[in-house]
């Protein structure tokens, strides 16, 4: 068999691999809307396979159960696929990578500008680098950037609280928000990430200890301030909030207020949520009166409930799994302002170059206009994005963002990767590559990491900012033809 048809059934191995051996469910979320990205729903267990290779497994935690080392073998379920990328032969060459990919970098529907970066994981080198100075708009791979603020600072095990305290008045009781935007309008689902905390159970404790008190009539005020701030980012389109292409950044939603194209957020997440506990209030025999009030100020006394959110190592990675804009938002708004930052979209990212630049990643060329890569103001090199990358190499990383990086979605298998690199042309990364995806109307980009051809373990930064509209490109032959240059790389021994 030649290399290419080694490299296919390497591919179509892995993929069988994965499929036989890891239980997931794969996300259907989809990177196919100018902008946007549609979420799971809210019984969502755990849209990402995970895919790592620690020769003895540290132990599990809630946020990690199977945690991954990007820099071991390929393994599934404790069976090597692939060998890790120290054990495999010379690194590839700049000339043999530069000549793989020179046609399908030659592809019309990625327009004239296209920049790629190639980086050997196991020791850090350049490969090879194409235009990578050059700012771009990066889409959805900014992400990567807010991944890392948030990883490399913050206690990924962390969970957000929602609660309900007595107060400000004797007959008042206020529902407090905490950051969690995924909650479940019933009960909430231990082994799940959306939906993990239910208001059912918030009201079922609230009811409870309100009998115990002898109130069974209360006034419901809403205390949503904490980390408030403005809810869309400059850049981003009024007509694609009203699509259900976003929602506003807010720090109390359910998860069936996810945005999704045909159906808008609510306006107010927060005030929908509150009006939602209300009923769950309701429904248990107590009587609510009066309108939804909220609170501007007053102290608060006892608790009468809690619930908790998931891990928010596990929501990060969700939000970047589904590529979910207002939910990455708001994650890196809530860490930001618990650091010190404002609650805007100008400090938060402020704050984010900041966590690059306390990395050692060079940020004069990196604009940024909001955490989520919505915005079309947002221009960065692709070096500066393969540099954050590579921060999944050092120690002081691997455990938090390298394991980001270890499970972002799989080509032709799960999040916003799951309908690509299908094609004849593409096939040869199924499976053995993972990446953040990036989509806007004229923009494709991918970054993220692969296996090649000899098992050596790459990193990968591709962008695509000026491609052509129909015939010649649009968004599914646009991002065609990105599949097919880092499938080149994958293909590829390139001695």
């Amino acid at each position: 068999m030649g290399s290419g048809g080694a490299r296919r059934a390497r591919g179509y191995l892995v993929v069988v691999a994965l499929l036989a051996l890891t239980a997931y469910g794969a996300g259907d979320a989809l990177d196919v809307v100018p902008g946007v990205l549609t979420t799971a729903g809210s019984d969502d267990r755990s849209a990402v396979p995970r895919v790592g290779a620690p020769p003895t497994p540290p132990p599990a935690t809630p946020r990690s159960p199977a945690a991954s080392n990007v820099s071991g073998p390929l393994v599934v379920d404790g069976t090597a696929v692939l060998p890790a990328a120290d054990e495999v032969a010379r690194v590839p060459g700049r000339a043999a990578l530069a000549a793989a990919v020179a046609g399908p970098l030659r592809n019309p529907a990625l327009g004239p500008s296209v920049a790629l970066v190639v980086q050997d994981y196991a020791t850090g080198a350049v490969l090879l680098a194409i235009d990578a100075a050059r700012p771009r708009v990066p889409a959805s791979t900014a992400k990567v950037f807010t991944a890392f603020a948030i990883a490399s600072s913050a206690d990924l095990d962390a969970r957000a609280l929602t609660s309900v305290r007595s107060g400000p008045a004797a007959d008042q009781i206020t529902l407090v928000a905490g950051g969690d935007t995924l909650l479940a309008r019933g009960r909430g689902t231990p082994t799940a990430i959306a939906g993990h905390a239910g208001l059912a159970d918030l009201a079922d404790q609230v009811a409870r200890e309100l009998a115990r008190s002898g109130r069974p009539s209360v006034r419901l005020t809403l205390d949503a301030r904490a980390g408030a701030g403005p809810a869309y980012a400059p850049g981003w389109l009024t007509a694609d909030v009203r699509l259900g292409l976003t929602g506003p950044v807010t720090n109390l939603a359910l998860a069936e207020h996810s945005a999704v194209p045909g159906r808008p957020s609510p306006a107010d997440p927060a005030e929908a949520t509150a009006q939602a506990f209300r009923a769950a209030l309701v429904a248990r025999k107590i009587t609510v009166t009066g309108p939804l009030t909220r609170l501007r100020a007053g102290r608060l006394g006892a608790e009468l409930g809690r619930v908790e959110s998931a891990p928010l190592g596990q929501v990060l990675q969700r939000a970047l799994a589904t590529s979910d804009n207002a939910l990455t938002e708001a994650l890196a708004r809530r860490v930001a302002v618990a650091q010190g930052a404002a609650p805007t979209f100008a400090s938060v990212t402020a704050w984010i170059r900041g966590r690059l630049a306390a990395a050692g990643v060079g940020v004069n060329a990196v604009r940024l206009a909001d955490a989520s890569g919505l915005s079309r103001a947002s221009t960065v090199p692709a070096a500066q994005l393969a540099a954050v990358l590579a921060l999944a190499r050092q120690d002081a990383y691997r455990s938090s963002f390298g394991d980001l990086i270890a499970n972002l979605p799989v080509a032709g298998l799960s999040g916003t990767m799951t309908h690509r690199f299908r094609t004849a042309a593409t096939v040869a990364g199924a499976g053995v590559v993972r990446a953040k995806t990036g989509t806007l109307t004229g923009v494709a980009s991918l970054a993220g990491s692969l296996v090649d051809a000899d098992g050596r373990l790459l990193l990968f930064v591709v962008m695509a900012d000026r491609t052509p509209g129909p015939p010649v490109g649009g968004i599914d032959r646009s991002r065609a033809a990105l599949d097919e240059v880092v499938a080149a790389v994958a293909s590829c021994g390139c001695r």
